[in-house]
């Protein structure tokens, strides 16, 4: 089954990194705009997930480049420190829009959730229910698991 992902044009996520406690009316699209290591020439990196299906989407899906393709950027390399738990700043970008680069809402990451960045919170949502939600440890794993099937 990891071998037809690769062919794709989505990657399935394992049921351990499927989110608990997400209500899909919140939006069904996020999209992490990561930062990348100093090491990098790029200094973020993107990862989009469909919420509803458990999927990654590709950035770049007609990119013959694998690390532009699934990152939206030429290199993607997180520093040692965000390897197991992903502390450094962080935007996460909310649609039910598939092209929606800039979101419905935003929210800033820096090691906890930071409140929002744009937009309102839609009904139910607060940065303690995200906090619940979201961990760096999540990030980390969600950001190895696209290096490692890509």
């Amino acid at each position: 089954m990891e071998e037809k992902n690769k062919n794709s044009n989505f990657l399935t996520l394992p049921e351990n990194l499927h989110l608990i406690g997400y209500n899909f009316n919140w939006a069904r699209y996020l999209t992490l705009k990561y930062q990348n290591s100093p090491d990098c020439s790029d200094e973020y990196s993107k990862v989009k997930i469909d919420l509803l299906k458990n999927q990654i989407i590709p950035i770049y899906s007609n990119s013959d480049d694998s690390t532009k393709k699934w990152f939206g950027y030429w290199e993607s390399l997180l520093s040692n420190e965000n390897r197991e738990t992903y502390s450094s700043s962080m935007l996460m970008v909310f649609s039910n829009n598939i092209d929606d680069t800039y979101g419905e809402w935003r929210v800033l990451w820096h090691d906890i959730i930071e409140g929002l960045d744009d937009g309102n919170y839609p009904e139910g949502v607060s940065d303690s229910k995200l906090a619940e939600i979201f961990s760096g440890s999540w990030f980390s794993k969600i950001h190895s698991f696209v290096n490692q099937n890509t």
